[in-house]
C-alpha cells in the first residue's frame, strides 16, 4: 500500500529577480517607506510572490525588510494569529507605522512658510 499524497508544487520564483534592500529605519521613515514599498510591489509582481501563499508572502517580506524593520514587524498590533499571515494587514499595518499620522494643520503652515 503506496502513500500517494498530492505534492504541491514548489513556488516558481525568478532567482534572477534581486531581492528589495532592507528598509531603512534611521532618517527619514516616511520617505524610506514609500521608496521600499514601490519596490517591494514591483519585486512581488515580477518574483510572482504575490501569487503565492500568504505565509510564503511574510516569509519572503520578513527576510527582505532587515532586522531593525522586523522588530517594527514584531510590535504590530495584529488583531490575531491569522492577520499575521495576510500580507495587505502587513502592510495596511507597516505603513502606518511608518508614515505616522499627518498634523494638516502643521504640514499647512511649513508650506506656507515656503
Amino acid at each position: 500500500m503506496s502513500d500517494e499524497r498530492e505534492v504541491p508544487p514548489l513556488p516558481t520564483f525568478h532567482s534572477n529577480v534581486p531581492l528589495p534592500p532592507k528598509l531603512e529605519v534611521k532618517g527619514n521613515l516616511s520617505n524610506n517607506w514609500k521608496r521600499w514599498r514601490q519596490l517591494w510591489d514591483s519585486f512581488e509582481i515580477v518574483s510572482r510572490t504575490k501569487d503565492q501563499s500568504g505565509k510564503y508572502r511574510v516569509a519572503t517580506f520578513i527576510t527582505c525588510v532587515g532586522p531593525d524593520a522586523l522588530d517594527i514587524y514584531n510590535g504590530l498590533p495584529f488583531e490575531n494569529e491569522e492577520a499575521k499571515t495576510n500580507m495587505d494587514t502587513i502592510l495596511n499595518l507597516m505603513e502606518r507605522h511608518c508614515l505616522g499620522e499627518t498634523n494638516v494643520i502643521y504640514e499647512r503652515y511649513i508650506y506656507l512658510l515656503y
